[in-house]
């Protein structure tokens, strides 16, 4: 599909004028937004000059970006819901209490951020057609309000929301992922296991935008700029924040899973017991993961009991066994505790020059080295009970993790232990407070260049409940509201 509407004829005899050769007029009305801007004026014309338009690439072929898709989809939404788009996106605005944020011209320009003026910036022109994909108008502070209400699936249910937040076609750069409409970045950018950014930018006039999405943290920014170098500074700034904070929401999250899950867990009565760790998943960049160090059921190795089982040789291989969460949650009833759902992945490490793997080493390309563990999860099984299932017993007032239960052993959940200076004892709920490392912040600045340019930035942390700042209005470009509608 075309990027943008076709020229009229006004701008078609200009660009003859200097050499082209004359071309057919485009059907249908144009209307104009700014004195050297038209576009189509209605419905008609914009599927008069859609139609004059060629294909760009076969369906499923490669991803590009089109400013006319957002307004199919917002005549698709017309047809199904029989309410007209700018209704069906303000109340959402309302729903999500973003009073700040507006689907066209706001009636005062009294907080808005204007450079040069309004003509010059883009600020007041009307781009009728193209404005659900680029028309809105918002504060950071309201972004901040609406990025949350992703993260926390204020309108749609949660798997809704995770089905939202995924890939749907890549292009030739590994560090760029295109989603619906996500562009998603990959930070580092040439690390193994990057975090990934699900953002959203757009470029109007002297404005640009940018939100960024991280869910592996429930974390996301805002960035809003004006003015001369308003696209790359909306960029650079973006630099910024991922590189200073990806680094540190990967480090403190080691150090909560350290303190709240790391740690021995046991039934000294039958001689049970697991012990689990915080390890570095390669560089420091590449983040963490939790690993079972020890497992012991009734007095036997577990770990060895797995890998006799999977016939290997315990002189020339070994397992490392690691835990991931899987987002399922048995919320607590009556005031309860809650149980939250882990899943392990069997890991098979050489330990030994002998072993038919490090034989193979220098003959391994990207099929044998590619990570292949997401296919053996709930693969190993006794009964109707996998060996990776873990569940860990937790206090839903503040986190404190209280037991595991693995529970193919169907022995219940093992206590967690605290070291003392009397040994060993069961952890306490008073004693174990939640996580320390503080959510709930918003970062704002505002840097004045000059009286023709002003760049406003924010970042926040979710759950944040600190307001904003300031509540400065600017257009932003390629408001993500109507997919959340």
């Amino acid at each position: 599909m075309a990027r943008n509407p076709a020229g009229n004829a006004e701008y078609d005899a200009q660009v003859e004028a200097l050499g082209m050769p004359p071309v057919p007029a485009v059907n249908g009305s144009h209307c104009q937004g700014r004195p050297d801007a038209l576009f189509p004026c209605d419905r008609e014309s914009f599927f008069l000059n859609l139609l004059a338009r060629h294909p760009v690439v076969a369906p499923f072929h490669t991803p590009v970006y089109t400013n006319l898709a957002y307004q199919l989809f917002a005549y698709a939404l017309e047809n199904m819901t029989s309410s007209r788009f700018p209704a069906l996106v303000n109340a959402t605005f309302r729903k999500l209490d973003l009073n700040s944020t507006y689907y066209s011209l706001p009636s005062s320009s009294e907080s808005a951020v204007i450079p040069i003026n309004e003509t010059a910036s883009w600020y007041s022109v009307n781009i009728r057609s193209l404005d659900p994909g680029g028309g809105y108008y918002s504060t950071v502070n309201d972004m901040r309000k609406f990025g949350l209400s992703i993260l926390n699936s204020t309108i749609l249910p949660v798997s809704m929301t995770r089905r939202w937040l995924k890939p749907h076609s890549f292009t030739p750069d590994d560090s760029v992922i295109v989603g619906a409409p996500w562009e998603i970045i990959s930070y580092p950018p040439m690390d193994r296991f990057p975090t990934r950014i699900y953002s959203k930018a757009g470029d109007l006039g002297l404005y640009s935008s940018m939100m960024g999405l991280i869910p592996d943290y429930d974390v996301g920014f805002t960035v809003l700029t004006a003015g001369g170098q308003h696209s790359i500074e909306t960029r650079l700034l973006s630099d910024l924040i991922s590189s200073m904070f990806i680094p540190a929401l990967k480090q403190a999250a080691r150090i909560q899973t350290q303190r709240l899950y790391a740690g021995r867990y046991a039934d000294e009565s039958t001689n049970s017991s697991l012990q689990l760790s915080v390890q570095d998943q390669g560089s420091e960049e590449g983040g963490s993961y939790l690993k079972i160090d020890q497992w012991i059921f009734n007095g036997m190795n577990m770990i060895e009991f797995i890998a006799q089982d999977l016939l290997l040789l315990p002189q020339t291989v070994a397992i490392d066994l690691s835990l991931f969460p899987t987002g399922l949650i048995d919320a607590a009833q009556n005031g309860g505790d809650k149980l939250v759902s882990w899943r392990g992945t069997f890991n098979i490490i050489s330990t030994s020059s002998l072993s038919a793997t490090s034989a193979l080493q220098p003959f391994m390309g990207p099929f044998s080295n590619a990570c292949g563990t997401w296919g053996s999860v709930d693969g190993f099984t006794y009964g109707a009970r996998a060996f990776d299932e873990i569940l860990f017993r937790v206090d839903p007032n503040n986190g404190t993790v209280l037991g595991i239960d693995t529970r193919v052993l169907q022995q219940g959940f093992l206590d967690k232990m605290e070291t003392t200076t009397g040994g060993n004892s069961k952890a306490k709920r008073d004693v174990r407070k939640g996580p320390e490392i503080e959510c709930g912040l918003t970062y704002s600045v505002t840097i004045s260049f000059d009286h023709k340019r002003m760049e406003h930035f924010e970042f926040f942390i979710m759950p944040s409940s600190r307001q904003a700042s300031d509540d400065l209005v600017m257009p932003f470009p390629q408001l993500l509201v109507h997919k959340a509608l």
